[in-house]
């Protein structure tokens, strides 16, 4: 597992193998424990890792993050989004969550990824996909938890089968010893340090990045939108262009009925130009004026104009009747008779 550049599907194979060993880390080869490159797929506000197909939600140590800043006191880690690391050591933990309240998680139930230490590379040659997945929506790993929980609840129900249900006076004292012994794993859990010394990394973001300590979560969300997702890597230019946008509100693209809808109303409120009223005077059957002619408006013809082919024909067709004599001996009356049509013969 020299790195993602060449193996690209490290956290799928490190989660299935983690799920069938009964989600015991220590029962993991010891080939699959070596060092390896990931792609920082986002910092803030949480810090993503990815092999280049799938990303995963990371937590660092306490002393992961004091050696970091010792070693490179000028980069923090917020300052890793769209670059590489090494994973030099590092450990998973399965750990029971609400699944509703965390989408990189699936079944109430997530693998953590805790990083001891890493440094940055910066001759990594990975490549990723231009869209990479959560590894908790890959259906592969959705089956793999799915297995792992029905044979877990599967050895919880036939563990508890065969118990024969005990006395009452049995059952209060069992209660009370109960109870004392979850007040007192409650008092040791405060004093005693959890499985792994976790670091918090939102006190971390707010550190090195203080004006994400003034604004809601809200809004800390929409600044990782824009300022360090990886659709907007680097977009500085992004976020000033954004911000004129709110200043300057763009036009709202008018679809073909908003036209029409305004066109219909500057007609209906336009105005209309006032008509002057003629008072009819009144006259008697005598001085009743002669009805007013209408004259027909006159019809433009149909005629269609003479091309010019039709135009050499008719003057053949008058020299060839003019060369007869017909022209010379015609009377009066005979040249009142219709000429043949024109391109007839």
């Amino acid at each position: 597992m020299s790195g993602v550049g060449n193996h690209t599907h490290i956290f799928k194979e490190l989660f299935a193998e983690m799920l069938a060993n009964n989600g015991r880390f220590n029962m993991l080869p010891q080939e699959k424990r070596q060092a390896f490159t990931a792609y920082v797929y986002t910092s803030v506000p949480k810090f993503f890792v990815s092999d280049g197909n799938h990303y995963v939600t990371t937590y660092f140590t306490k002393s992961c993050v004091a050696d970091f800043k010792k070693k490179y006191p000028k980069i923090g880690l917020t300052d890793l989004h769209g670059k590489f690391v090494t994973i030099t050591s590092w450990s998973l933990n399965l750990i029971d969550v609400d699944s509703e309240n965390n989408p990189l998680s699936y079944l109430n139930m997530e693998i953590q990824l805790v990083i001891k230490e890493l440094k940055p590379n910066f001759t990594s040659k990975m490549t990723c996909n231009s869209f990479l997945l959560n590894i908790y929506k890959d259906n592969d790993m959705k089956l793999d938890f799915a297995i792992y929980k029905h044979f877990k609840s599967k050895e919880t129900a036939a563990a508890n089968f065969d118990q024969e249900l005990p006395e009452f006076e049995d059952l209060e004292e069992s209660k009370r010893t109960t109870t004392r012994h979850n007040k007192w794993r409650l008092e040791q859990e405060k004093l005693s340090p959890p499985f792994e010394d976790i670091y918090d990394y939102d006190e971390l973001v707010k550190k090195e990045i203080p004006e994400l300590s003034t604004i809601h979560k809200e809004e800390v969300i929409e600044y990782m939108k824009n300022e360090y997702s990886s659709q907007y890597a680097g977009s500085k230019n992004k976020m000033e262009s954004k911000q004129r946008l709110k200043e300057e509100p763009p036009l709202r693209l008018q679809t073909p009925d908003d036209i029409k809808k305004a066109i219909e109303n500057i007609i209906k409120f336009q105005k209309k130009p006032e008509e002057k009223c003629v008072k009819a005077v009144k006259t008697t059957k005598m001085e009743a004026p002669a009805p007013v002619q209408i004259k027909s408006e006159t019809k433009p013809s149909r005629k269609k104009p003479m091309t010019i082919t039709k135009f050499q024909e008719y003057i053949g067709w008058y020299e060839k009747q003019s060369n007869s004599g017909k022209f010379s001996s015609m009377s009066k009356g005979s040249l009142k008779k219709p000429t043949p049509a024109l391109g007839r013969r």
